[in-house]
């Protein structure tokens, strides 16, 4: 499998190293339009047929006082999510370390996955897909911006908390040769960001780790 980005998510309450946290099929958890959930160090996940929300807590009290939306903008609804390496579980409701959306877009699928307890989502690409057909849309922000030194993009809720997306680093491997892309974000308007990427060869795919 060939990662395109990887976009780590990181509450301004959860800097510290937490415990791997894993997803769960919603077999009566969580709201009924949640397919998969999990639980993070200060937030939690629910995946739709949608797109990903975030209930984070800002960290003030035990109240979650922001709901974070990310959709994909023109792309399928997310019908296949599936459960990638099992982690164990009880039988009834079994856990896994990563889940698939496949085919969000022509030649696209999108992985999400745990990274020292935070958030981490790649876009898998194959060879001859668009990446610049990705297109990144959030509600529940008050402003997002661009960190001109890391290159991240850094969504602010109303209650405070800040969402990192670290800065895509981009490379192709072609036979035995790995060639690194340069990447990074755009912002479109107030909650809408895509993806620069500098000259590549569409006939490899593209990857990062």
């Amino acid at each position: 499998m060939h990662r395109l980005l990887t976009l780590a998510l990181i509450s301004s309450a959860s800097f510290l190293a937490a415990a791997p946290f894993a997803f769960e099929p919603n077999r009566g958890q969580s709201p009924t339009q949640a397919k998969w959930i999990a639980r993070g160090p200060s937030y939690d996940l629910l995946l739709t047929d949608e797109g990903l929300t975030m209930m984070i807590n800002d960290g003030k009290s035990r109240t979650r006082s922001s709901a974070v939306r990310m959709k994909l903008e023109g792309s399928r609804p997310w019908k296949t999510l599936t459960g990638l390496e099992p982690t164990g579980g009880q039988a009834h409701t079994p856990r896994y370390a990563k889940v698939r959306a496949a085919g969000v877009y022509d030649g696209i699928d999108l992985v999400f996955h745990d990274h020292d307890g935070n958030l981490e989502y790649d876009f898998v690409v194959a060879p001859g897909a668009d990446p610049s057909n990705i297109l990144l849309a959030f509600e529940g922000i008050q402003r997002m911006r661009i960190d001109n030194q890391s290159g991240e993009l850094i969504l602010t809720t109303w209650g405070g908390s800040e969402l990192r997306h670290a800065c895509p680093k981009v490379y192709q491997q072609t036979g035995e040769k790995r060639v690194e892309i340069a990447g990074g974000y755009e912002l479109l308007n107030s909650n809408r960001a895509a993806f620069t990427l500098a000259r590549y060869d569409s006939r490899y795919p593209l990857a990062i780790y």
